[in-house]
């Protein structure tokens, strides 16, 4: 057995040491090498570069346009009636049938006159929301006609008198009460005609054994001294109050009795008196929504959209909002070129949200890589965010456009891409 001592243990490890310090300082040197590693030499050909376009340089957005774009809003749950703010509002509504094809339950209506019949009244149920003046309890009148005809999704407000839908030649109802706001808003009544409802009942009873043409049919519509568009619910799914035709009769007995018909079908239709034609406007019920048209053609095709940000600037003096207060989010849908927007999904929706004056998309890359790949241009659309603020309210959002005269306040975009050097 061999013994080391201390001095040879001190020379061993001292030797360990003076190993590793060259070990290391020999990687150093190596690493300190100018030329570049196999790897290396590789990435550096394809290092990509980098480039900014702004709308502030470069004209990527090339033009905007406002447009009504006709949406399906029968039975949305509720409806408006009402004149404000350059809107007209009126909503035509049919009943459900109380004479039944199969039943004898209400033939004896046929038979009677208006002696038999003590009260008709329709019952409504107004909602908090409202567009104008809501300050003055009796700032809405309406009168109601009867419909004598059926209308469709295609019908517009235009359209309703051309296709002699509402029978303005005599009318059969009026409200001209008060409406007062609260928490828990107070259903209103006023009288219907008891001749329009007999007539109705009569008509049925001649053609029960076929196919009917009544349409059990009303139309309310703003007296033109109106201030304010007031929001009613209506029919719906999940709907419990809707309007109500409340008939009180005499049976056969002379003794009081009482028909209550709920609501079938509801369908609002909107006049606007004129919009800003060089601002992007979106309001909701009008559905009037806008395109912004981009070209970013100067991009070269397949490079990599890394960034791209929008904003757009509020035009304040061109905003009208309800009760509820100005909307602090939109929807901007990418469609594909060559569209239909009745045909055709969205590719991608963006939210833009409100930020002081100003809405902001954080990131519109797939878009700008989506034009990129397809010709260079395309648009986007833009409207209001949700079932509530793009069919239940009225509020309006205005932007400056393409064409206003301070850049600064004209939509932005701003974009980083990069392509392989060389190419």
């Amino acid at each position: 057995m061999k013994i080391l001592n201390s001095e040879s243990c001190h020379f061993s490890y001292g030797r360990i040491k003076v190993l590793i310090v060259v070990f290391i300082t020999s990687l150093v040197l190596f690493s300190c090498n100018e030329q570049p590693t196999f790897v290396g030499e590789t990435l550096l050909q394809d290092t990509v570069t980098l480039y900014a376009l702004s709308t502030s340089t470069n004209d990527l957005i090339s033009g905007d346009s406002t447009f009504i774009f006709n949406i399906n809003t029968v039975n949305k749950g509720t409806f408006h009636i009402g004149k404000a703010n350059g809107i007209t509002a009126l909503t035509l509504v049919r009943f459900n049938e109380p004479l039944k094809q199969n039943t004898n339950d209400y033939d004896f209506f046929a038979s009677y006159d208006e002696s038999k019949i003590v009260s008709c009244k329709i019952k409504l149920y107004p909602l908090r929301y409202t567009f104008g003046d809501s300050t003055n309890p009796n700032s809405l009148s309406f009168r109601v006609y009867r419909v004598n005809n059926w209308w469709s999704n295609l019908t517009t407000y235009d359209s309703l008198e051309s296709g002699n839908i509402i029978d303005k030649s005599q009318e059969v109802g009026r409200f001209n009460g008060s409406i007062s706001q609260k928490d828990t808003m107070d259903a209103i009544d006023f009288d219907l005609s008891k001749k329009v409802f007999l007539d109705w009942c009569k008509q049925w009873y001649n053609t029960k054994k076929g196919d009917t043409s009544i349409v059990w049919g009303l139309a309310f519509v703003a007296d033109e001294g109106s201030s304010v568009i007031r929001q009613f619910a209506g029919t719906s799914q999940n709907s419990t109050n809707v309007i109500e035709m409340i008939v009180t009769y005499l049976d056969s007995t002379n003794t009081l009795d009482t028909l209550v018909v709920k609501e079938a079908m509801d369908k609002p239709f909107y006049k606007i008196d004129n919009f800003d034609s060089k601002s992007i406007t979106v309001q909701g019920g009008t559905t009037l929504r806008s395109r912004l048209y981009f070209d970013v053609s100067q991009i070269p095709v397949l490079s990599a959209i890394h960034s791209a940000q929008f904003e757009m600037t509020v035009k304040t003096d061109g905003c009208v909002y309800g009760n509820f207060g100005m909307d602090s989010t939109l929807y901007v849908e990418l469609y594909p070129n060559g569209h239909t927007l009745d045909k055709d999904t969205s590719l991608k929706t963006y939210m833009a949200e409100k930020k002081e004056n100003k809405f902001f998309i954080g990131s519109i890359t797939s878009s700008v890589e989506y034009w990129n790949r397809n010709g260079g241009k395309g648009f986007l659309v833009f409207h209001p965010e949700g079932a509530r603020n793009e069919r239940w309210e009225l509020d309006r959002l205005q932007f400056y456009g393409t064409n206003e005269p301070d850049s600064s306040k004209r939509p932005s975009l701003k974009i980083i891409y990069s392509r392989i050097r060389g190419k």
